[in-house]
């Protein structure tokens, strides 16, 4: 009995029950081969499912039988199980008198075989052939191309009628409903709501970590003390068997994966378990596979561990615990501190997680922890030197190495060498490339260059590009905006996720797409200022909106003993308008914008290690400076709602206006060009002329005296670049005829 249902959510939920004697067994229709991939073969059995519209497989593969001249090519789904082996291998008086040869002999010979792929409806007509036998009412035999198969119910010799087993499952299915979800979050304008709760993690830490000789040792927050867990041994097997069968195709990642369990062992990292040893203590087999990453300069190949795997219906060993309070340090607070000190200074504790030893009475069980990486700035040179050591000597106490330090200080170089590759003038730090000899930051595009393909452009094409980029700082925002705007468009024409891409979307996708290697060459300096001692600090925050984005950006301008004025960009972020929402016109738009640039206000002035003598946001929209600056009760809900947040998150002052054609927020609103974006003239890294103009524009004071012009209003000392100073010039002597127009239509 099947009833299916879909709730509001729009997940699907199907309700199951099965009914079945004891006497019988219902036979599906199954077949033992050999699927083969690349230069290895291993037996499989499969089960043909004609309800089912696609091939799901462990592993993609071709399939045949020993007696077959040919193979038939599969593409399939790869999922880590397709189904437990809930078949019984039964002797029936029906199956002895069958003068078939069978495709799946394991209903005679009773050997055990998993469901190693399931064929369905799109390649089940190629595999079964016309010819079938009736041999009782409901028991049929249909020909294939691997022998005959049989489907029905059987009987079994030997047995009466003595209960009834029922088996009732639900299959909840919301995947779909959260990909959309989270597709859409993409454009979907945020809700006006907070969240203040904050998890307590004083109570964990003092119940779950404590020191043990010269090591650190945690017990698993179980959720249930008292919970029992399947030990998942026949899970854990099967994931075995596949990595050593994708192993084998490869002796010397074989040779690495076996010496580095060899090594956790006789490291005391890891244990062997006596399976003969009688106990009661909670027992879990997790499955473990190796993940190869060329590019580390230490530890190319590691093990991980997944907690989640389950068999038999049975809950994981992540279903019985406290994920606990997340506590990684926020990465982009991390990498916005790293661009504040002169030394940056990076390095990593070698297999970090492992020097973490499990409770006693946890040791049958495993979970992994992961905070490895070491990023830090400072000013000082002897700083510099002391956090060298100490660190060096906290960590030994906890018997950790912390080990692979980089900095971008020759002389700080000279004292961290331990021969490991110091001389590397280029290094990642949190998914970023920082070239250290220039002191410069820049986002990773060589493996998204190497697998951007032209051949076949489709929604899902796309989103994997969009997927790839990797940019915390927002230092590609005004160009892969464009990318965005094209997935919008796609997904607006309500497309499926591999249909191809009109002609006008495909020609607008490849010429963007043909640009991301030029981005390669975008760099920002890492350090925001030009020395460790600056006489003042500034945050200016610029907002921005166009009916098909919106966005903001954050720059640093900061002057010296010198008096040198040194701007640098911070951080920007940019939004997709929403979908068919006529509520939200331009202005609600440019507001969406200005409340972007009111948290991310907050968000610098929190998160950073930096006071700011004064903060400035910039808006090119009269009407939000006015709604923002306004106490008036706005009677439209969703300008009152984000005009109250603005007005709580800053302060009025804060707010100024500044002329649209020099907003560098323009750039995330419409998009540009990567050749653009690397071009000085549009200033979006450092908008020196834009800042500078803007500044000069805000009103001091209402009174005559301060109103006055003043005898130099443009100080020529201020300018280390003559076109610059042309440029700043230029603006003013229009901004001042601007002025002097609408005091002359006034009068």
């Amino acid at each position: 009995m099947v009833a299916p249902a879909t709730n509001s959510c729009g997940s699907t939920t199907t309700l199951y029950a099965s009914a079945l004697l004891q006497t019988e067994e219902v036979l599906l229709q199954t077949a033992t081969i050999i699927a083969s991939s690349n230069s290895s073969s291993v037996p499989v059995r499969i089960i043909l499912d004609g309800g089912s519209q696609l091939l799901v497989t462990p592993a993609a593969s071709r399939a045949r039988r020993d007696e077959l001249d040919e193979a038939i090519e599969i593409l399939a789904i790869v999922v880590p199980e397709i189904c437990s082996t809930a078949f019984q291998y039964v002797r029936s008086t029906e199956l002895d008198i069958l003068g078939l040869k069978l495709a799946d002999t394991s209903y005679l010979n009773e050997t055990e075989f998993e469901i190693g792929m399931l064929i369905g409806a799109d390649i089940y007509w190629s595999i079964v052939k016309d010819d079938f036998n009736r041999i009782t009412d409901n028991l049929v035999a249909i020909d294939t191309i691997f022998g005959w198969t049989l489907q029905g119910p059987i009987s079994t010799q030997g047995t009466s009628v003595t209960s009834r087993n029922l088996n009732v499952g639900v299959i909840e299915d919301n995947s779909l409903e959260s990909l959309v979800d989270r597709i859409e979050r993409l454009w979907v304008v945020d809700d006006i709501t907070s969240n203040h709760h904050k998890l307590q993690v004083d109570d964990i830490i003092e119940k779950h970590i404590r020191k043990n000789g010269t090591r650190y040792e945690a017990s698993l927050l179980w959720r249930n003390d008292e919970c029992t867990i399947d030990n998942n041994r026949g899970g854990a097997l099967k994931g075995l068997r596949r990595s050593l069968v994708k192993l084998s195709e490869d002796p010397d990642k074989l040779r690495q994966y076996d010496e580095i369990i060899r090594e956790m062992i006789s490291s005391g990292v890891a244990e062997i378990c006596d399976e003969t040893e009688k106990t009661n203590e909670r027992t879990y087999f997790m499955p473990h596979r190796p993940v190869y990453r060329e590019e580390r300069e230490t530890t190319k190949t590691r093990i991980v561990f997944n907690a989640s795997a389950r068999s038999g219906g049975n809950p994981s060993l992540n279903d019985l615990l406290w994920s606990g309070p997340n506590l990684l340090p926020d990465i982009l607070k991390l990498i916005l501190n790293f661009r504040l000190g002169k030394h940056g200074i990076t390095a990593d504790i070698e297999r970090a997680f492992l020097q973490i030893e499990l409770a006693q009475k946890d040791r049958k069980v495993h979970q992994s922890f992961y905070v490895d990486d070491l990023i830090v700035s400072v000013d000082d040179f002897e700083d510099a030197v002391k956090l060298f050591n100490e660190t060096r000597e906290i960590f030994s106490r906890a018997s950790m190495n912390i080990r692979k330090w980089k900095s971008n200080n020759e002389k700080l170089r000279q004292i961290f060498d331990t021969n490991e590759s110091n001389n590397i003038s280029k290094h990642k730090v949190l998914g970023l490339i920082w070239f250290m000899e220039i002191d410069t930051l820049a986002v990773d595009l060589e493996k998204l260059c190497q697998q951007i393909s032209f051949d076949v452009v489709t929604k899902r094409t796309i989103l994997q590009t969009l997927a790839s980029v990797y940019d915390p700082l927002g230092m590609l925002s005004p160009f892969v905006i464009k990318m965005k705007l094209i997935f919008q468009e796609a997904w607006k024409q309500s497309l499926t996720w591999d249909e191809i891409l009109p002609a006008s979307m495909l020609h607008e996708w490849k010429k963007s797409v043909s640009e991301i290697h030029l981005l390669r060459a975008l760099t920002i300096s890492r350090y925001v200022f030009d020395s460790p001692h600056q006489v003042e600090k500034q945050l200016h925050i610029f907002a921005d909106a166009s009916p098909k984005a919106y966005g903001s950006v954050a720059y640093i301008r900061s002057r010296n003993l010198d008096e040198n004025i040194c701007i640098s960009f911070l951080y920007a972020k940019s939004r997709l308008a929403p979908i068919r929402d006529k509520r939200i016109t331009l202005p609600k738009m440019e507001l969406c914008a200005d409340l972007e640039a009111a948290r991310m206000r907050c968000y610098l002035v929190e998160k950073l290690r930096v006071k700011f003598d004064s903060i400035y946001l910039w808006t090119d929209s009269k009407i939000t400076l006015y709604w923002i600056r306004s106490s008036k009760f706005q009677k439209d809900v969703f300008v009152y709602n984000r005009v109250q947040e603005i007005q709580q998150l800053t302060a009025n002052d804060n707010w100024n206006h500044c002329p649209g054609s020099i907003n560098p927020a323009d750039l995330l609103t419409r998009g540009v060009s990567a050749q653009t974006l690397l071009s000085s003239d549009q200033d979006f890294e450092t908008p020196m002329t834009a800042v500078d103009f803007c500044l000069l524009t805000i009103p001091q004071s209402t009174t005559q005296s301060d109103c006055a012009v003043p005898d130099n209003p443009i100080q020529i000392e201020r300018f280390s670049q003559y076109r610059r100073l042309l440029r700043v010039t230029a603006y003013v002597l229009r901004y001042v005829d601007l002025l002097r127009k609408r005091f002359s239509k006034k009068k």
